[in-house]
């Protein structure tokens, strides 16, 4: 299907006013369908989110919540393609079928198939920038037909056949909505930024928000704000690929002139139905007063005269041709030249350009490849583009497994050899409070211990033997090192380990207890008290090495 000629394609204003419009004669139920469905999975999304980077039990049961998430993820699809069924029954209310249960089965299966496909293909998409608007149309057409075919293969036939239509107005659809997006995101971070101060300032009510307002800026908040963003942007962008895909199929079908040829004709009929009705129920009583009147014989000179009169009239002016007499030109004057000869010249640069663009449209259109159907698609042909990218898919996927296993037996092998091995390092600056404990092995803290020993620094080298029992119980994946947490943190995270006994926590806090005494409260520190803590710290970390 080629692009359609200019003079009949629809401008992005103009096709994005008609859907504002349309969604403006809806009642507020119209948009349950879509909201119903997609609330579920973005409040799911977000948990997972927050449940996948905060809980120590993530590993857990994250296939099931992944498998949860998925079913949810097919539920807003099917929920959106109802949505976009209900908009296109307002558009032609006679085709539309019922919605029945087998539909929506077939219309779940083919969104699961191919809605999968756009969370490999849309960042890739948008990576390489050039076919993004394409793959984009492309999904939001599959989300709209979702009702209107059978069969997951026609159905990506027909929204790629919608999606290559017209791909000027499609980019600039995209820059309106990237534009009109962003200042909506702006809009819902603010809000959600002084949701808390405006609960302390009129309620009363202090959160943790309110008192360090640097926690709100993290990944949660983010997709929090970009999940609110698409929940109020989406349901206009689903009308406008609606009319869009109606537009494209009404090339062929020509249901927009159908539906437009009948709104007119009721139209008409209800505004003669009317004068008709008066005069049938005033015509017996007219008769009754007297015969009627004789018809008057018209000449042909007086119906041509009549006919030029009508003919001046407004509503034909159009078919005059503009002239303006010689006197009114030479009243003008040089400026008036002037002025036309720019208009004339502006017209012409604007009319090349038109040209340009209509040719770089058409370059752009040759350059995609024609779509091949199913049928010829042979895996086999190693000359095929398809059979080559599906290699190419499969080498990519084989290397990326290799990797995998390389860096689990690396890491398996790092394990059986108990500690991590010993590496060369840089002396830090143990008096720095926002050291990490991750930036040196175990071994590596005890190094450094070792040597601050050797140079008398007693109280620096007890903080790095209790951040080597930090590094270890971090790399032995018992618990999990950031900046932000605390050693009571650190503790509580322990204690929620089901396989760790009730002794190795109590040995940790005492280490936990002598480590702040000496660090925070200026105690004084003997080298027998150091060799002390050394002794239960080997203790400590052998444990750990078995737990």
């Amino acid at each position: 299907m080629k692009t359609n000629p200019r003079g009949l394609e629809k401008s992005a204003l103009e096709l994005l006013e008609e859907a504002v419009h349309l969604l403006q004669r809806r009642p507020w139920h119209f948009l349950l369908p879509y909201y119903g469905a997609s609330l579920p999975f973005f409040a799911g999304l977000l948990y997972f989110w927050t449940d996948m980077s905060t809980s120590a039990f993530a590993e857990e049961y994250c296939p099931v919540a992944s498998l949860g998430l998925a079913l949810l993820f097919i539920l807003m699809k099917c929920g959106q393609s109802l949505f976009a069924a209900t908009l296109r029954k307002e558009l032609l209310p006679e085709k539309e079928g019922k919605i029945t249960w087998g539909r929506i089965m077939g219309a779940a299966t083919a969104q699961a198939l191919l809605q999968a496909t756009g969370l490999f293909i849309l960042p890739m998409a948008f990576i390489l920038a050039a076919p993004s608007a394409w793959a984009y149309a492309f999904y939001q057409n599959v989300t709209v037909a979702g009702f209107e075919t059978d069969g997951s293969a026609s159905l990506g036939r027909r929204a790629w056949d919608q999606a290559r239509l017209w791909p000027g107005q499609n980019h600039i659809l995209l820059g309106i909505f990237s534009l009109f997006g962003f200042f909506v995101f702006a809009d819902v971070t603010v809000t959600l930024l002084l949701i808390p101060q405006a609960l302390k300032t009129l309620l009363g009510i202090d959160t943790r928000f309110t008192l360090n307002i640097y926690s709100l800026l993290n990944t949660t908040f983010l997709a929090v704000a970009v999940s609110l963003t698409h929940l109020c942007l989406d349901p206009l962008i689903k009308t406008v690929y609606v009319l869009r895909c109606y537009y494209g199929a009404s090339l062929k079908t020509g249901e927009d002139l159908l539906m437009d040829l009948k709104a007119h004709t009721r139209a008409r009929a209800a505004a003669v139905a009317l004068p008709l009705t008066i005069l049938c129920c005033l015509g017996p009583s007219v008769s009754c007063y007297g015969n009627p009147p004789a018809t008057a014989s018209v000449s042909a000179a007086a119906l041509d005269a009549s006919i030029q009169e009508v003919m001046q009239g407004r509503e034909f002016a159009w078919r005059t041709p503009l002239s303006r007499p010689a006197e009114q030109k030479q009243k003008e004057g040089f400026w008036q030249d002037v002025l036309d000869w720019l208009a004339k010249s502006l017209k012409a640069v604007f009319r090349q350009l038109e040209v340009w663009w209509q040719a770089l449209l058409e370059w752009l259109d040759k350059l995609l490849p024609e779509p091949e159907p199913p049928e010829t698609f042979d895996p086999k042909d190693p000359l095929n583009p398809m059979g080559v990218l599906l290699y190419l898919l499969l080498t990519i996927l084989a290397c990326i497994l290799g990797v995998m296993l390389w860096r689990l037996r690396k890491k398996a092998q790092a394990g059986s050899s108990g500690m991590e091995p010993v590496t060369t390092v840089p002396v830090l600056d143990l008096n720095n409070e926002s050291l990490k404990a991750d930036l040196l092995s175990s071994a590596g803290w005890l190094e450094m211990a070792a040597r601050l020993l050797d140079q008398g620094e007693l109280r620096t080298a007890l903080r790095a033997m209790y951040l080597a029992t930090l590094a270890q119980l971090g790399h032995q994946g018992l618990i999990h090192i950031a900046r932000h947490k605390s050693n009571r943190d650190y503790l509580t995270e322990l204690r929620r380990r089901r396989n760790l006994s009730g002794q190795f926590c109590t040995g940790f806090q005492d280490q936990t207890r002598i480590f702040e005494q000496v660090w925070y409260g200026m105690y004084s520190v003997t080298k027998d008290q150091v060799a002390l803590f050394a002794e239960q710290q080997q203790q400590l970390l052998r444990s750990i090495q078995h737990a």
